[in-house]
């Protein structure tokens, strides 16, 4: 008889989605994978879409956010607006802002003011409280 937590594990595995552990990107010639390990944040900026790792070094993606955001792990990342994706460990800190929204301050900085939409407020809040 087959062994059944066996086949449960097997079954659940594949149920799981699979999301994204490490991102190819190109250096000119060259190309270099990417752990999420290493990943700041992710932002669209003039209809192209950017990585940005821990080391402040910037690479041009293949993907939209809108496609990176199906692949990513939701428990490690967060669509904070139309324009970025962020990571828990590059908030350094959070100020509430105009219009209900608020302010991040990311480390890796970014070159301009990082606002939670108002539509994810109470989103990103619970995705910082899991």
């Amino acid at each position: 008889t087959p062994d059944i937590s066996a086949l449960v594990d097997q079954l659940q595995s594949k149920l799981e989605p699979g999301f994204k552990s490490k991102f190819l990107v190109r250096i000119g010639q060259r190309f270099h994978s990417i752990p999420n390990e290493e990943v700041a944040y992710f932002f669209s900026e003039s209809g192209s879409s950017f990585l940005l790792d821990k080391s402040g070094k910037k690479f041009i993606l293949d993907q939209s956010l809108d496609q990176l955001e199906n692949q990513l792990n939701p428990n490690d990342f967060f669509r904070i607006n139309r324009q970025m994706i962020v990571t828990f460990k590059s908030i350094t800190s959070i100020d509430t802002f105009f219009n209900n929204r608020l302010i991040l301050q990311l480390r890796p900085k970014h070159d301009s003011d990082v606002l939670v939409s108002r539509e994810k407020v109470r989103a990103f809040k619970d995705w910082l409280d899991n």
